[in-house]
């Protein structure tokens, strides 16, 4: 494991394909969303427990849609998406019977994390959701994070004022209490 170290902001722009953690008590999910829209002119992609969809569309068409705004000239996306969950043994015909609320926490991880994978994501910040979850729950979640940014080659960041998330990753952003996000 590395050393952990601070990371100035104006650095960010320089993230490795590694697990970072976000330590701050001073700022909110959305402030740190804010933050890297002003630093990188993007949003990152987001790993949430509960994911922001449409309610009326089925976990397929949201998988659909967020893969059309990233590719819109692709004119074979419903059979690169179910390539893509029957690798991992998803059918997303099935999926899409079920709603989100009722899915399990390591399924709704893995269509994130799929559909970030297809959408090329770089940076995805989690929130503090993961300091919610028993410790071996976290110890789990964390090596299988390290292991996606290894294949994917992305950066993952998880906001979390928890010491031992904070002590399971590559390396430690503190953000500047001072800082002013607007």
């Amino acid at each position: 494991m590395q050393k952990k170290e601070s990371i100035p902001q104006d650095k960010l722009q320089q993230l490795k394909p590694q697990l970072y953690a976000i330590s701050s008590t001073k700022f909110p999910f959305q402030k740190v969303l804010e933050l890297f829209k002003q630093q990188l002119g993007m949003y990152p992609g987001t790993l949430l427990q509960k994911p922001i969809v449409i309610d009326y569309l089925s976990v397929k068409e949201n998988i659909l849609l967020a893969y059309s705004i990233a590719y819109p000239k692709n004119k074979h996306k419903e059979q690169i998406l179910e390539d893509a969950f029957e690798e991992v043994g998803i059918d997303l015909d099935d999926l899409s019977a079920i709603p989100l609320i009722d899915l399990s926490l390591e399924t709704v991880l893995k269509i994130q994390l799929i559909t970030h994978s297809l959408c090329h994501t770089k940076i995805i910040l989690v929130d503090n959701w993961l300091s919610n979850l028993p410790e071996e729950d976290v110890k789990e979640i964390t090596l299988f994070l390290k292991y996606i940014c290894q294949q994917q080659k992305c950066t993952i960041l998880i906001h979390t004022s928890n010491n031992t998330i904070v002590q399971k990753c590559d390396e430690t952003i503190f953000l500047d209490p001072l800082l002013s996000v607007s």
